[in-house]
């Protein structure tokens, strides 16, 4: 199922006929989404301006992917952008903060948060978890790569690789 962002607005459409299955009215404008392996959930990380979070906007939300019905609101100060990604096994929600340099192991079904890391003095901008879900890569806006385990450990950068260019 692609998805699409329409004026701050989440759609579902079908991958064969492009007709919209479900389209979700978020608070904020989304910045990234990822479905949880069974397609069933969808979290969406948004694009939340401080006054925005000082009035209770989530920076991380997760919708049911066939209603577009709320589900959860993860609870955290989150600013400006927040990239986001679901484990292989679907247990594991990670979000990623862009200016505030955390990266965030949240349990999937609890919502709850389970580990915090602090990236900095890098910001981050992508993120994505090995197939395994034993490890979790996080790309930077100054281009560096860094790895962790799942367990938070191991936050070196990864040596010649490079990403985007280095403003």
């Amino acid at each position: 199922m692609p998805v699409e962002n329409r004026r701050g607005n989440v759609v579902v459409l079908d991958a064969a006929s492009g007709r919209v299955l479900t389209e979700i009215a978020t608070q904020a404008v989304p910045f990234s989404i990822a479905f949880t392996p069974d397609g069933t959930r969808l979290v969406c990380g948004l694009r939340v301006a401080p006054a925005q979070t000082d009035a209770g906007i989530a920076s991380t939300v997760i919708y049911d992917a066939r209603t577009g019905g709320h589900v959860a609101s993860l609870a955290v100060r989150h600013e400006n952008g927040v990239t986001v990604a679901v484990s292989p096994d679907g247990t594991r929600l990670i979000t990623a903060g862009s200016t505030d340099q955390t990266l965030r192991i949240w349990d999937a079904h609890r919502y709850e948060l389970l580990l915090t890391i602090r990236v900095q003095p890098d910001r981050l901008r992508s993120l994505a978890v090995s197939p395994d879900g034993n490890r979790i890569a996080a790309g930077t806006w100054n281009g560096a790569v860094y790895v962790w385990d799942a367990e938070g450990r191991a936050r070196d950068p990864v040596p010649g690789i490079q990403t985007g260019d280095r403003r």
